[in-house]
Formats: structure tokens, sequence, C-alpha cells
């Protein structure tokens, strides 16, 4: 499984390596000048901040640093010139790996930069440990913050590098090449390709404030429809309306004749299913009702 895809949601991974091995080769070289120009002096504000610290003054590895900065400053001013030297010809060849599409030139940078990530990340877990009674609280969350995000910076720059190698065994295994062919920068059509086929793609489009207030006043002068009823329904005749109501003084004749339900008949019946064109007696109920409130409910309505 690819580790990632695209490098920042963006850049291709490809483009993510070329631009891991940039920063390392500028940094690496920024350190190097440094070296060169002021020494071992660039550690001193580092080492003073350590052994002004009560716990860590009397650490063996505290005094072996100070012990060879002062002594043998010569040797380990090589040390550090072979590291940055390493890690800069390693970014060269990670360059043209990435460059060419060549794996195993990706190999000598990915474990620079992994060592890297270490020691970056011990150093700041000591400083952070050291300073948190020497610097104000805002501005030891801001510095934790900023080193663990570049830190994160750094461990995401390896990780493109792997990527970058899984990517390479891919596109150079069999099955891809079956598929795309074996040039990885001019990659072969499908066959099953078909470009004059396309998919039917459904867009929803969100209306805006004003579409949906026009469409509320349409749907307010459009009357609802409850339920169509058959033709062919079964008719209370006007004879058997409810006499007591019609004789007296709020009477009124019903427009239409009331509808009542089958009560003899079963669902099953073939008589049923003719009288009701097939229709369910439930699903007709809620028209039915709607219908009698505006006439005379009878003294047997049953559901």
């Amino acid at each position: 499984m690819v580790w990632m895809e695209t490098y920042l949601l963006y850049c291709s991974v490809r483009l993510g390596a070329l631009v891991t091995a940039t920063l390392g080769f500028v940094s690496c070289f920024l350190i190097g000048l440094s070296l060169i120009i002021f020494g071992l002096d660039v550690f001193n504000p580092i080492l003073k901040i350590f052994n002004d610290d009560e716990h860590f003054r009397h650490h063996f590895v505290v005094k072996k640093i100070t012990t060879m900065v002062d002594e043998d400053s010569e040797k380990l001013l090589i040390i550090f010139h072979l590291y940055l030297f390493g890690h800069m010809i390693s970014s060269v060849l990670a360059f043209y790996g990435a460059w060419k599409i060549k794996k195993y030139f990706l190999i000598p940078l990915a474990i620079f930069e992994f060592v890297r990530v270490l020691y970056c990340l011990a150093i700041h877990i000591l400083l952070m440990t050291v300073c948190k009674n020497k610097l104000n609280l805002g501005i030891l969350i801001t510095a934790t913050l900023g080193g663990g995000f570049v830190i994160l910076y750094l461990g995401y720059n390896w990780a493109t590098l792997v990527a970058l190698y899984q990517i390479v065994n891919l596109i150079n295994s069999e099955r891809y090449k079956s598929v795309y062919g074996d040039d990885p920068f001019h990659p072969l059509i499908p066959k099953t390709y078909n470009p004059a086929v396309t998919e039917n793609v459904r867009v929803l489009v969100t209306p805006s404030s004003i579409d949906i207030d026009e469409q509320k006043q349409r749907n307010a002068m459009q009357p609802g429809i409850i339920n169509v009823l058959p033709s062919n329904r079964a008719v209370l005749p006007r004879s058997q309306t409810n006499r007591n109501w019609m004789t007296s003084k709020w009477a009124s004749q019903s427009k239409k004749p009331l509808i009542v339900a089958p009560a003899p008949m079963k669902n099953n019946d073939a008589a049923y299913e003719e009288a009701y064109n097939y229709w369910q007696w439930s699903e007709l109920t809620p028209a039915v009702t709607e219908r009698n409130k505006r006439n005379i409910y009878a003294s047997n309505w049953k559901y």
C-alpha cells in the first residue's frame, strides 16, 4: 500500500521528493557554511543553557560534549562536515532518482532524513525540558508548537521519499507494464478505455434563498392532492344519510354523496377488487375521511 498519493494535498509525490532533496541540500549547505565561518561557537548558546541547569550540568553526556568542544574542536568539526557532506551527496542522488525514476537513489537520503528526524526530536525535547523554568509560558508554548511542526514536516518529507520508492516499485512491476507499458513518463491508454462512452452524472444544484421563496409561493398557490379515488366506488345513497341531522335547522344538502367503508366485503373478494379498482381501503381512508368531514358522518361508519 502506497503511503501517500499527493504531496501537501496538491503536488505529485515525485515533485515532493524533489522538494525534499532540495531542502535537504540547502539546509546542510547553510549549516556547513556557518560552521566554516564561526566554527563550534554556534553551539555555545545551547551548551550554556545545559550547563546552567542544575539537573543537566552533571550529566555525563553534557560533560562529554563540552569537553570535546573545548579540547577536540577540530575532530568534532570534521565529523560534522563529513555528516553534512554525506547528507548533501545523498540529496543530489535523491534528486536524480526522483527525476529519472530510479528507486535505489532514494535510499541514502531516506536514511539521512530519518536520522535527522530522530536527533531533532531528541534535541527539541531536551531544550523544552531545560527551558521550561526560564521562559515565559506563552513563549514556551509557542516554541514547543513551532518546533513540533518543523519536526512533523521533516517526518512528512521522509514519508514522501518512502512513498516515491513504493510508487517506483509499482510502476516497475509486470502487472503495471502489461497495462500501461514500459515507459512511466508516457503511459499507454488501456484497451478497455473508450472516450466515446461517458458516465451519467447527476448534478444536484442547491437553490438560492430567492429561489426557495419563489418555490414556497408557487406551492402555496397550488392545491394539494390528498388521494385519488376510483370511479366505481361504493356510495351510500342519499336516503340512508343521517335523517336527524338533515331535519335540524343547521342541516344543508350535501353536495356529494357519502362514502362508506365496505364492511360486508373482504379484501380478498372479487367483488371488492372490482368495485374499488384493486385499491386497498387503507389507501382510500385518508381521502374518504377528508371527504366526509365536509358532509355527514354515518352512524355505522367503520374502518
